[in-house]
């Protein structure tokens, strides 16, 4: 009978959704370098939003965007301002996180903080 108890304890516990992701909030104990300037007027559009936001780009665009190895300030005007920030502590690169509710995922961008160039990318 406990066999019974653990198998429906266990097949209930593995079929248990898990959270739902969210974009995280930035701690303001980063260092100043890493703090993201809120967008200006030239980067949003009428409601507010980026192009990215808006969906006037596709994910192929935003790929062939980011593999011309923008600036940090096109990336920003471009895909808005990143969910989430992080720099290794060595400040030899940073990771701006964008999440995308619809895959439930972060797509992310590196950057080397001195020349503040796209390294790398993985988008989805």
């Amino acid at each position: 009978m406990s066999r019974r108890y653990l198998f429906t304890f266990l097949l209930v516990w593995g079929c248990a959704s898990t959270p739902n992701a969210g974009p995280e909030v930035q701690p303001e104990s980063l260092p100043a370098a890493a703090k993201v300037p809120a967008p200006d007027s030239t980067a949003v559009g009428e409601n507010g939003l980026s192009p990215y936001r808006q969906g006037l780009l596709t994910e192929y665009d935003i790929w062939n965007f980011l593999d011309t190895h923008p600036n940090a300030e096109a990336v920003r005007q471009t895909l808005g301002t990143p969910d989430s920030v992080w720099t290794d502590e060595e400040d030899r690169l940073q990771i701006w996180y964008y999440f995308v509710p619809e895959i439930h995922d972060y797509n992310s961008v590196e950057f080397d903080p001195a020349t503040r160039q796209v390294t790398g990318f993985e988008w989805d």
